[in-house]
């Protein structure tokens, strides 16, 4: 059984106003998507100032066995393997965001690591 398809007349003039009220709200949509983004998010871009990791490291650097616990290695460890993939894992820093610092990335590969 085939089907047959309806085909609409338009005149120019309903042709015009249907394609401009298309555009419009294609346009509407992109607009209220792009409102919401977010290069860098606020919380990530204060993450020196209040982020878990610069308090959390001060504060484990102060109690060597804790800090032993939390990364299974010794305050001395952990500055000796820094300092020797320090350079490597050093990310660029961009005009639109810096880079996470090695000690960050060493720190969460540690912690990773041990789950």
């Amino acid at each position: 059984m085939r089907m047959r398809h309806a085909v609409y007349k338009m005149d120019g003039k309903r042709m015009l106003l249907t394609a401009a009220f298309c555009v419009a709200l294609n346009h509407r949509r992109k607009r209220r998507l792009r409102r919401h983004r977010f290069w860098i998010h606020p919380i990530i871009r204060n993450r020196d100032i209040h982020g878990d990791y610069n308090h959390l490291i001060a504060e484990l650097r102060k109690d060597a066995q804790l800090f032993k616990k939390y990364f299974r290695l010794t305050v001395e460890q952990f500055d000796i393997v820094l300092s020797m993939i320090g350079s490597s894992i050093q990310l660029q820093n961009t005009l639109c965001r810096c880079s996470i610092e090695p000690g960050q990335q060493l720190a969460v590969c540690l912690r990773q690591a041990e789950l």
